[in-house]
């Protein structure tokens, strides 16, 4: 009985030219992505608007610091130691009213002053009172 030759497969032969990727490969990279993207996008919002409180409190001790050298100026004179007029607070302190992002309301009771920072986009609002407390409504 004759011995049959056995065929000789090469392995060059055996692989197939794959070029890209497989529908799978693709689908689990747009997994993980989306996975990534719902995890991503929330915390950066959230930074972006605790970066913008922090402006806003930094704007609002400006405005503190103005009603204090106001106050100093008034003492003794009879007028009421704070005001409202931030036109007259700037002259003391550089500060704004409009920084694009917040808006800022001087709030003044005769012995008493505050202030509040409305954001224009995040609703949030942070309000400050004359010893420097913050108070943040989001």
């Amino acid at each position: 009985m004759p011995v049959k030759e056995k065929s000789k497969i090469s392995v060059q032969s055996l692989k197939l030219d794959h070029r890209g990727f497989t529908f799978l490969e693709l689908l689990v990279a747009v997994t993980i992505l989306a996975v990534l993207s719902a995890i991503a996008v929330p915390m950066y919002k959230e930074m972006v608007l605790d970066m913008e409180i922090a402006k806003a409190k930094i704007n609002m001790l400006e405005i503190a610091k103005a009603q204090k050298m106001y106050r100093d100026e008034m003492i003794g004179t009879g007028n009421d130691p704070y005001t409202s007029d931030y036109v007259l607070l700037q002259k003391y302190v550089d500060f704004t009213m409009d920084d694009g992002h917040w808006d800022y309301d001087v709030l003044c009771s005769g012995t008493d002053f505050g202030a509040r920072a409305t954001h224009q986009s995040f609703l949030a609002q942070v309000e400050m009172d004359r010893y420097g407390n913050f108070t943040i409504t989001p």
